[in-house]
């Protein structure tokens, strides 16, 4: 049952990482939007520089997180199978 139950938790884990992403970019086109209506075309090129190098920097983060979350879980698991 603490199976299904981590998957679950690691699924939803994964989702919200997905949503997160999401969201950035749609706040990351709005703004860029907004500075390009508003004449800002110097703001659209250095906002443009730095949500590239985020980007860029993203899968890495996100990478890093599942790996520590799954070493965690196994951890976890491991210590409970030792305890049996």
């Amino acid at each position: 049952m603490n199976t299904n139950k981590d998957e679950v938790l690691s699924e939803n884990a994964h989702d919200n990482n997905e949503q997160n992403q999401n969201q950035q970019e749609n706040s990351t086109e709005n703004t860029t939007e907004e500075a390009s209506a508003n004449g800002n075309n110097d703001i659209v090129e250095v906002n443009a520089s730095k949500i590239a190098e985020l980007e860029a920097k993203l899968p890495k983060a996100n990478d890093k997180y599942l790996r520590l979350y799954s070493e965690f879980d196994n951890f976890r698991k491991r210590s409970i199978k030792e305890k049996s």
